[in-house]
C-alpha cells in the first residue's frame, strides 16, 4: 500500500470535499446537513456508519480485536467570512475560521484509502466525526457519554489540526502536551446606572470593567509560575447604549488556557 501515491490520486477529491464544507458551515451541534454529507461519502465508499449524539458521525474499517480510532471535528463558527473566495461561506455569520473543513476532508480522504486496504488492516480503525468541539460542554464528552469510545474500545485515538504559519507539505509533532485545556469565563459587573452628567449619583460599572480587564492580566504574573505555559485573556466587553448615561452593568468573555492541571484549578479559585 503505497500512502503517499494513493494521496495524490485522491488529492483533488479532498479538495472538493473540503470546499463543499467550506461554503456549507454550520455552528456547533447544528451540523445536520454536515453530518449527513459525511454519512453519503462513507455509504458511497461502502463504509458501516451510524449518526451519534444527533450530529456525530462513527464509521468502521476492518475487522479483528485490536481497534485505533481517528478524529476529526466538524463545527464552524460564529464569523462572517469577508474572503471572497468562490467557495466562501453561504450561510451568513457562520464560518470554518478554524480548519473543521479541513480536518473532516482529510478524515474522509484516509477513509477511502484504508478502505482501499481494507484486508491489509490488521483490527478496526474507528472513524469519529465529532460535532460541537468549539462550544462548551464540547462534543468529545457528550459522544463519550453516548458510547462513542465502546464496542469497539479503541487502544488510542488519533487527531490532528491544520498550522497556516507551518510550511506546506510539512507535519509537525511533538512529544508530551500540544494543546492546551481551555476554559470559556463570563462575568457580570452590576451597578447603579444614570446620567452622565451625574457621575456622583452613579456606580461606573464602565470604569470597574476596565480595572477588571487590566487586574485579569496581572494574575499571569502574580500567580503562575514563569516557565508554565499559560494565559488568560479578556476578549469581548459589552455594556452601555448611549454616550450621555451609564448602564446598569456590563459583561465580558474571555478564555483560561492552561497545560498545568494544578494552576488551572488555582485559577478557578
Amino acid at each position: 500500500m503505497n500512502i503517499i501515491e494513493s494521496v495524490r490520486v485522491i488529492h483533488d477529491e479532498m479538495i472538493v470535499h473540503r470546499r463543499h464544507l467550506h461554503a456549507n458551515p454550520e455552528l456547533s451541534f447544528q451540523e445536520y446537513e454536515t453530518a449527513k454529507y459525511i454519512r453519503s461519502v462513507l455509504d458511497n465508499l461502502g463504509i458501516e456508519n451510524k449518526t451519534i449524539g444527533e450530529t456525530g458521525v462513527v464509521g468502521l474499517i476492518g475487522m479483528g480485536e485490536k481497534c485505533i480510532a481517528l478524529r476529526a471535528d466538524i463545527d464552524a463558527l460564529p464569523i462572517t467570512e469577508e474572503t471572497g473566495l468562490s467557495f466562501c461561506s453561504k450561510n451568513n455569520g457562520v464560518m470554518h475560521a478554524c480548519g473543521h473543513d479541513m480536518h473532516t476532508a482529510m478524515l474522509l480522504g484516509t477513509a477511502k484509502i484504508l478502505k482501499a486496504n481494507e484486508d491489509k488492516i490488521n483490527g478496526i480503525v474507528k472513524l469519529i466525526f465529532q460535532p460541537g468541539e468549539e462550544k462548551t460542554p464540547g462534543g468529545a464528552s457528550i459522544l463519550i457519554k453516548e458510547g462513542v469510545l465502546e464496542k469497539p474500545k479503541p487502544e488510542v485515538v488519533l487527531g490532528q489540526h491544520i498550522y497556516p504559519d507551518a510550511p506546506v507539505g510539512t507535519i509537525s509533532i511533538s512529544s508530551g502536551y500540544i494543546m492546551a485545556a481551555p476554559d470559556e469565563i463570563y462575568w457580570t459587573i452590576k451597578g447603579k446606572g444614570g446620567h452622565a452628567a451625574q457621575p456622583h449619583l452613579n456606580n461606573d460599572v464602565i470604569i470597574s470593567a476596565s480595572q477588571l480587564v487590566v487586574y485579569l492580566q496581572s494574575m499571569i504574573t502574580k500567580f503562575k509560575n514563569p516557565v508554565i505555559p499559560g494565559l488568560l485573556s479578556v476578549t469581548a466587553i459589552h455594556g452601555g447604549s448611549a454616550p450621555n448615561v451609564f448602564p446598569d452593568e456590563v459583561k465580558l468573555m474571555g478564555t483560561l488556557r492552561s497545560f498545568d492541571s494544578d494552576w488551572r484549578t488555582k485559577m478557578h479559585k
